[in-house]
């Protein structure tokens, strides 16, 4: 395969975008990447530590990924609050919010 053109793209994980870039924390983060959530996760420890961040919207897989991701959000204070089927394949949506937060 031959493609007719190449785009070239600028990638940063959310913690350098924030660091270098002096973007204020969010307070809401939305990951829709189709298969690397963990990666874009990882590459965001920082922020995700910040008690700014409330919530996390993530597309799960029914895979052993998904149960990392739980995992590592966990860790950080977050569980899932929402769910919502996106598909055949028990794919969701899923709204992580901090433990104690409605």
């Amino acid at each position: 395969f031959e493609p007719a053109f190449r785009q070239l793209t600028l990638s940063y994980s959310i913690d350098n975008l924030v660091e270098q870039f002096h973007i204020p924390v969010p307070n809401h983060v939305k990951i829709d990447v189709d298969g690397t959530e963990l990666a874009v996760l990882k590459g965001a420890d920082t922020i995700l530590s910040n008690p700014s961040v409330s919530s996390i919207l993530v597309e799960l897989q029914p895979d052993q990924q998904s149960n990392r991701i739980v995992e590592l959000l966990s860790g950080k204070g977050f569980e899932i609050r929402e769910e919502y089927l996106v598909g055949r394949r028990g794919t969701r949506n899923c709204i992580f919010s901090r433990s104690g937060n409605s």
